[in-house]
């Protein structure tokens, strides 16, 4: 019972923080779209829609959005202890044989069937 409240407390804190993530990156977006249909409608201007303004929305939006996927993988790596090391183990494999493929040899008596050889 105390590993199950466990890992429901631990799941929780993930999806969390992914949301908290996914919120702190899409705001900006989120509030210059609100602004602006707000000024279109007829709305108070806030602030000016001119070309400057525009491509700034544009540029914010999307390095937003690419920090957001960029922080994704790095959050799934510190919350899950299994793809971390398996990251880390081919990090390492790769680094020190220039490959991340596993290496594979034919076992005895296989007539030449590939077997996964661990290190």
């Amino acid at each position: 019972v105390k590993v199950i409240a466990e890992r429901r407390r631990s799941a929780t804190l993930t999806i969390i923080l992914f949301t908290g993530l996914y919120v702190m990156f899409n705001i900006p977006a989120l509030v210059y779209e609100v602004l602006g249909a707000v000024e279109l409608y007829g709305g108070t201007a806030f602030f000016s829609w001119d070309k400057h303004n525009r491509y700034f929305r544009n540029i914010s939006t999307v390095v937003a959005i690419a920090l957001n996927a960029a922080a994704n993988p790095c959050l799934y790596l510190l919350r899950m202890r299994d793809m971390g090391d398996s990251v880390r183990r081919r990090l390492t494999l790769f680094l020190s044989s220039g490959s991340v493929r596993p290496q594979v040899a034919a076992a005895p008596g296989t007539q030449g069937i590939p077997i996964r050889i661990e290190r």
